[in-house]
């Protein structure tokens, strides 16, 4: 699905200030382009950036759910059932679109 990105490739941290709109992405002027490379692999349809939404971190469908706080969800052992039915904007097909996002920001490395 994504292509694989290096460990030195993706060391800048997400910028809040980071958008897409009309699925085109307007990225911070001083980012390189390798930097604009990684994050184009792991922003995907269901997860997004936008500035003053959730302060710029990573959401679900545009949704004020971030990716962290599902994972804090399911890190303190909810199931998907169970946050599905506490949140019913959410869809099963968004958990995927999570883990893989969070697979993808803990493969980079600052070195």
């Amino acid at each position: 699905m994504f292509g694989t990105i290096s460990a030195v490739s993706c060391f800048t941290p997400i910028e809040p200030h980071l958008c897409i709109q009309n699925g085109i992405y307007n990225w911070p002027s001083n980012w390189s382009a390798q930097t604009r490379r990684c994050y184009a692999q792991i922003m995907t349809a269901r997860i997004s950036i936008e500035p003053g939404k959730r302060s710029g971190q990573p959401c679900v469908r545009g949704l004020r759910i971030t990716v962290w706080d599902v994972l804090s969800w399911l890190a303190a052992g909810m199931t998907e059932q169970e946050i599905l039915d506490d949140y019913p904007e959410l869809e099963p097909d968004d958990f995927p679109a999570v883990y893989d996002f969070a697979a993808h920001m803990g493969r980079r490395v600052a070195l």
